[in-house]
C-alpha cells in the first residue's frame, strides 16, 4: 500500500512540475460562448475546437506579446481603442495558444502563420501593403515585448486597413509571466504535498525565492569582501490550530560607504573568523562566519542585536572558493527565521586582493545546492534500518528446524538400531 501511494505521489509531482504555460487571451470581432467562469482553464484543443468551424467565414490576425498575465488584461486604460470594440471575449487562462494556432493554420487557405515584422527603429509600416483581406487566412505580429497602449495603437491600425472585412482579432502572449507561472507551479506543488492530511490546513502566503539574477543583486563591498544579496525575508511562524501562517517583512539592505562592514576575530587577518556587518533599513545584520577544516562555516546571523538565528543546513565553502546560494534560512528560538535570496560571499585572504578593486575577478563559485537534504538522510537511515530488521528476521525464519548439536564420535549414528 505504501509502494503504490508513493509511486502515486511522484507522479503527481512529476505533472504538477510540469505545469504548461497558460497566458490569458482576449478575442475581438465574433459572439461566441462566454466561458462559465473567468477561471475556466482552456486547453491547447479546446481552442482549435472553438476557431475552427468559424475559420472559413473570418480572417484571424494575431497579436502575440512576450508575457502576460490576467491582471495585465485588466487594464481598461491599456487599450483605449480596442475596449471600444464589441464583442469581445475573455479567457483568463489558455494553455499554449500558439500551438493552437499553429494547428488551426495547417487547414487554412495558406498553411501555415504568415508572420509580419515590426520595424525595430520604430517606424511605421504600410500596412495595406503588408496585410491584405483573405477569409480563412491567419496572420500573426509578435510584438516582442509589453508595451500594451503601442499593442493596442497597432490593433487598431490594422482594423483601420482591414475594416471591410470579416475579421477576428485574437491578443495574447507566447508565454505566461515567469513569476505568475512559478506562483502556479509551486503552489500545484504545495497543494499536492499536503493533500493526504484533510484536517491540517496550511496556509502558504507567497514568496519561495527566486533564481539569482545578477541585475537585480545588491553588491556591497569592503577592503576584504563582497557580498551580493538579491533580497532579505525576515518571517514570523505564527500558528492557529491546524492553520500555520507566516508573518512576511522585507528588509531593505542600505547601500554606501559603510553598507558593509567587517570585524575579525584575529587582530589583522580573517584567517581566524571574521563577522559581516550589512546595515538595513531595520538594524544591522550581523553574519558570524569561522574557519572549520579548510572551509568557512556560517555558524549565526544575529539580527538588530536582539534575535540570534541559527542555520540548520551546514553552509560552508572552501577557502578558494566564493560562496553561490541561491537561499540562506537562519531559524530563532522564538520562531522568527531570515532568508537572503541569491546570496553571494566572497573573501580576500591575500593581502594583494582588495574588494574595491574593479577589475578583481571573484573566485569560482561553491554552490550550496542542497543534493541531500535532512529529511531524505532521515529517510534513508530509517529505511537502512529497517532492511537490517528484515534481513535479520529472514535468516531466523530461514534456521527454524535445523539441528545445531554436533555429534561425538563415539556415539552410534542417530536413528540406528545396534546390538550393543
Amino acid at each position: 500500500m505504501y509502494l503504490w501511494w508513493s509511486l502515486l505521489m511522484i507522479i503527481k509531482c512529476v505533472l504538477a512540475h510540469n505545469t504548461p504555460s497558460s497566458p490569458p487571451m482576449l478575442i475581438w470581432g465574433i459572439d461566441i460562448p462566454q466561458p462559465e467562469s473567468i477561471f475556466r482553464y482552456m486547453k491547447t484543443f479546446d481552442l482549435v475546437r472553438l476557431l475552427r468551424p468559424i475559420q472559413k467565414d473570418y480572417m484571424i490576425v494575431v497579436y502575440l506579446a512576450s508575457e502576460l498575465t490576467a491582471k495585465d488584461i485588466n487594464c481598461p486604460s491599456c487599450f483605449p481603442a480596442m475596449s471600444q470594440i464589441l464583442p469581445v471575449v475573455y479567457f483568463s487562462q489558455v494553455e499554449k495558444p500558439l500551438r493552437a494556432l499553429n494547428h488551426l493554420s495547417r487547414g487554412s487557405l495558406k498553411p501555415g502563420l504568415t508572420w509580419h515584422s515590426l520595424p525595430m527603429d520604430g517606424s511605421e509600416i504600410d500596412l495595406e501593403k503588408e496585410i491584405r483581406c483573405q477569409i480563412g487566412s491567419i496572420h500573426g505580429f509578435n510584438f516582442g515585448d509589453r508595451n500594451m497602449q503601442a499593442h493596442d495603437a497597432t490593433i487598431a491600425a490594422v482594423l483601420e486597413v482591414l475594416k471591410s472585412c470579416h475579421i477576428i482579432h485574437i491578443y495574447t502572449a507566447l508565454e505566461e509571466e515567469a513569476t505568475a507561472l512559478r506562483r502556479r507551479r509551486v503552489y500545484s506543488m504545495s497543494s499536492l504535498r499536503h493533500s493526504h492530511t484533510d484536517n491540517i490546513n496550511v496556509i502558504f502566503t507567497g514568496d519561495v525565492g527566486l533564481k539569482a539574477d545578477p541585475t537585480n543583486l545588491t553588491i556591497l563591498r569592503h577592503e576584504l569582501a563582497i557580498v551580493g544579496v538579491q533580497k532579505i525575508i525576515q518571517a514570523k511562524e505564527i500558528k492557529l490550530g491546524h492553520v500555520v501562517r507566516y508573518n512576511r517583512t522585507y528588509v531593505k539592505l542600505k547601500t554606501g560607504n559603510d553598507s558593509l562592514q567587517m570585524g575579525l576575530v584575529g587582530v589583522q587577518t580573517v584567517k581566524k573568523g571574521f563577522v559581516l556587518a550589512l546595515k538595513t533599513d531595520m538594524g544591522h545584520m550581523l553574519i558570524e562566519c569561522l574557519p572549520v577544516g579548510g572551509s568557512w562555516f556560517i555558524t549565526r546571523i544575529v539580527f538588530n542585536t536582539n534575535m540570534t538565528f541559527y542555520p540548520r543546513e551546514m553552509t560552508v565553502f572552501s577557502f578558494q572558493h566564493s560562496l553561490c546560494c541561491q537561499s540562506v534560512t537562519a531559524y530563532s528560538d522564538e520562531g522568527w527565521r531570515v532568508t537572503l535570496y541569491s546570496f553571494h560571499l566572497d573573501v580576500m585572504r591575500k593581502s594583494s586582493d582588495s574588494g574595491y578593486n574593479p577589475e578583481y575577478v571573484p573566485k569560482p563559485c561553491w554552490h550550496c545546492d542542497k543534493y541531500i537534504s535532512s529529511v531524505l538522510s532521515q529517510s534513508i537511515f530509517a529505511l537502512a534500518i529497517l532492511f537490517l530488521v528484515l534481513c535479520v528476521g529472514l535468516i531466523m525464519l530461514w534456521d527454524i528446524g535445523r539441528n545445531r548439536f554436533v555429534q561425538n564420535v563415539n556415539d552410534p549414528d542417530l536413528h540406528i538400531k545396534t546390538d550393543t
